[in-house]
């Protein structure tokens, strides 16, 4: 659930949010895997050392829908619904007006997406639906973070970073790029109903 959390929020430990604590230590390191460009939220997800498995997240999101829609009509057929989800356009690419599927590995249900499953579904299939496809994205993307985060666990290992040198080291601000946002999300949290 934590993971989920990080998502939605685009929390997760990647590698600019690090240097903002230990800068002594990454300087201007860029991402583990490609080498090319800072490691931020977007990144992650956009690296070229990722797209096999991005397109796997991807495929696998659209095919829990499209069998979902499959084992409840047979008035389409898998190929059909596999060409309208494309023509939805949940592509990889950073986009800051339109839905892209970064934001639906966020947890957004786009209403476009919703829309179309009207279409084969009733209200309650669809819920059953979404959570089914949203959960299996969940599992995928966390498999996702994990191998980046192995990868960056050996790149530090041969590097020779260990967890004392970082728990030595006191807070740094000598980073001074600032931390941006894919979509910058004010949230507001009312704890007074708890």
């Amino acid at each position: 659930m934590i993971f989920k959390y990080k998502l939605l929020s685009e929390q997760l430990a990647v590698l600019e949010k690090t240097k903002r604590q230990y800068y002594d230590i990454y300087q201007d390191s860029d991402c583990p895997l490609c080498a090319e460009e800072k490691e931020t939220f977007t990144h992650i997800w956009l690296c070229l050392y990722q797209t096999e498995v991005f397109s796997q997240l991807y495929n696998n999101f659209k095919n829990v829908l499209i069998f979902g829609i499959l084992n409840l009509t047979t008035d389409v057929s898998a190929q059909q619904l596999s060409d309208q989800f494309d023509l939805l356009l949940y592509t990889k690419s950073f986009h800051a007006i339109n839905i892209t599927f970064i934001d639906i590995i966020k947890d957004f249900v786009p209403i476009t997406l919703v829309e179309w499953l009207q279409k084969y579904t009733t209200a309650t299939q669809r819920r059953k639906l979404l959570i089914k496809a949203f959960d299996k994205l969940y599992e995928d993307s966390l498999e996702l973070w994990k191998s980046r985060c192995e990868a960056f666990a050996s790149i530090e290992h041969m590097c020779g970073i260990t967890q004392y040198m970082k728990r030595s080291i006191s807070y740094n601000t000598k980073y001074k790029e600032p931390f941006t946002s894919y979509h910058n999300i004010n949230f507001l949290f009312d704890f007074s109903s708890l």
